[in-house]
């Protein structure tokens, strides 16, 4: 009768094991599940983001084209003009110019260098507001979070502004050549 109790006993503690690794497989599972929830919903959340932003893009893509097509009817209709009368200023006529005509071309350069200024002025602030805003976006993503130090920020928002800027002189001087 002692084997028997002591023999139902183990069994009885076998049992609590049992349904105690149950009750955490349970659990284990229920948060899993949960989690996989939460991931599927924030992937969703992302694609989302990912398709606006296509669109996005691709709206502007579109718009470069455009502008890049009007850019192109310019050049050839300023190459035509060009072809068709000669140029009235030559390196030599700059040298024989009238007392008059040299004061309003030294206005001229300097009013120039006065525009480059404020260009210049200018350009540096929306680099310093383009910063700001590549640090927040970067900062946003939980993959580009990591990345958003000064040196990459400044680096990116440089781009941004050098790219189009490069992309226009290269088009230009290829065609004007």
């Amino acid at each position: 009768m002692k084997a028997a109790d002591d023999k139902i006993k183990v069994l009885e503690e076998e049992v609590r094991v049992l349904w105690a690794t149950l009750r955490k497989n349970n659990f284990d599972i229920h948060v899993l599940e949960s989690k996989a929830r939460e991931a599927e919903d924030r992937l969703e959340m992302i694609t989302s983001q990912a398709e606006k932003m296509e669109d996005i893009v691709s709206e502007r893509w579109i718009q470069i084209q455009h502008f890049e097509q009007a850019l192109q009817l310019k050049e050839m209709r300023l190459k035509a003009q060009r072809q068709a009368r000669p140029p009235r200023w030559t390196f030599l006529n700059v040298f024989q110019l009238p007392f008059c005509e040299e004061s309003a071309l030294r206005a001229y350069v300097s009013q120039t260098f006065s525009w480059l200024k404020r260009f210049y002025s200018t350009v540096k602030e929306s680099h310093h507001e383009l910063q700001v805003f590549v640090k927040q976006e970067m900062e946003r993503h939980e993959f580009t979070a990591c990345l958003a130090n000064k040196e990459i920020v400044f680096f990116m928002a440089s781009a941004l502004i050098i790219f189009p800027v490069l992309s226009a002189w290269i088009l230009l001087s290829s065609q004007l050549c």
